[in-house]
């Protein structure tokens, strides 16, 4: 990735609202001036790079993990003071338009190794080995979901699957959350009922359509489930402090959450039982949270479907009937494959190649999509000639999509793609 890009520098000539990035998408949706989020003279792509090699080999060295609470949780992925940006992982976007944050199950395991002895070295024992005769013969759904294809690189699997997609753009994530209450159709981005299902007989919820789900409370108390969070940001007239951002078109300065780590809670102790859901009572376009005082809400009981086919790793096909788990992608793949650029998150695609020292503690490099390989980035523009754009895909993909090992194009350096 080109670092310095994704933190919201200028480059090149180009101002930094010109280019595609989580900075750039959290000023126009604050309706805030960009800024960058770690200092710009601070972010070349070989020095962080350098940077994670250290933390990577002291993990694997036994080290306990120190930056815990560096780790972004799910409900702060709106927390837009400099504190809060700069947390782990930085500068990606996740399914709602918010900073990217870690599963729980994620933080959980790097919580517990700091607590524990650290990280030890892989062997091949630790490693599942693939039956013999190539079938799969899983023991559990957890081996089902963790298995490890002979070839298939870490990256492949579910269980490194970020924000709204899994790996590779195969599954559009946020399909599987529309039917989890049984009953009504839920759009996930915003919280929005666009639906009933045609069984559903209680007239009060089948007047939900167009109200959005603000919360979910779980029977025998706890805290309850949200799903919005506040859009938090730094106060001029204090830097150090932060404010809740509003605007005209977000009155109430709140976001929508991940559904995937909002609606863990539930999935894991809720299937198949009913939970308590607040719904707003107005059908204004703005995310509103519950106001317990002012009584902004209705509730409703609904019965939580199971995430998964019995005995199996299927998604249960009462949350997603076939093909719904792709019709939310672009097709042909090459639109989504040019479009969703490491800008937004961590997708299964390199974007800066072919990366060399350029004196001065900088780097300079190619951007994957050039035409032309030059050792100069070309940054993401959906109109330059010098980059691969949608019909050259379309027509050439097999030309233009280059393989990389090690960071560099396996075919050598410099030249057109052959």
């Amino acid at each position: 990735m080109n670092v310095a890009v994704m933190n919201g520098n200028d480059f090149e000539g180009r101002p930094a609202l010109s280019l595609d990035s989580m900075p750039e998408e959290e000023a126009a949706d604050t309706e805030r001036a960009i800024r960058p989020v770690m200092a710009p003279e601070s972010v070349d792509t070989l020095a962080i790079l350098a940077l994670h090699e250290q933390v990577y080999a002291a993990l694997v060295g036994g080290a306990a993990p120190w930056f815990v609470d560096l780790l972004r949780r799910p409900e702060e992925v709106a927390d837009f003071t400099d504190r809060g940006r700069r947390k782990m992982p930085a500068l990606m976007c996740g399914a709602d338009n918010g900073y990217l944050a870690l599963t729980h199950r994620q933080i959980d395991t790097i919580r517990r190794a700091a607590a524990g002895v650290g990280f030890q070295p892989a062997t091949a024992e630790a490693r599942p080995a693939a039956p013999r005769g190539g079938g799969l013969l899983p023991r559990n759904r957890s081996a089902q979901l963790h298995y490890e294809a002979k070839g298939n690189p870490v990256s492949s699997r579910p269980v490194t699957s970020v924000a709204n997609c899994c790996p590779g753009l195969e599954v559009d994530f946020r399909a599987v959350w529309r039917r989890m209450l049984e009953g009504i159709v839920l759009r996930e981005h915003d919280n929005l009922v666009v639906d009933v299902e045609p069984g559903l007989r209680d007239e009060a919820k089948r007047e939900l359509v167009g109200h959005r789900l603000m919360r979910i409370r779980l029977p025998g108390g706890g805290a309850p489930i949200l799903t919005t969070t506040p859009v938090l940001g730094p106060a001029s007239s204090d830097p150090a402090g932060r404010i809740v951002m509003t605007t005209d078109e977000n009155p109430h300065g709140l976001a929508a959450v991940e559904w995937s780590n909002a609606l863990a809670r539930m999935l894991a102790t809720h299937q198949g039982k009913e939970v308590l859901c607040d719904f707003s009572i107005d059908t204004s376009d703005a995310l509103e949270a519950a106001d317990d005082e002012a009584r902004n809400f209705a509730t409703h009981r609904f019965r939580v479907r199971h995430f998964f086919e019995a005995d199996s790793a299927v998604i249960s096909r009462a949350l997603a009937d076939a093909g719904e788990l792709t019709q939310g992608l672009c097709s042909p793949w090459q639109n989504d494959y040019r479009e969703c650029s490491c800008y937004y998150w961590a997708s299964a695609r390199p974007d800066y190649v072919n990366v060399e020292e350029a004196g001065g503690g900088l780097s300079t490099g190619d951007n994957w999509f050039q035409k032309k390989r030059t050792g100069r980035y070309v940054p993401d523009d959906y109109a330059d000639t010098r980059l691969v754009l949608y019909d050259d895909l379309f027509a050439d993909w097999e030309k233009w999509l280059r393989f990389q090992v090690s960071g560099r194009d396996a075919h050598g350096e410099g030249g057109d793609a052959t």
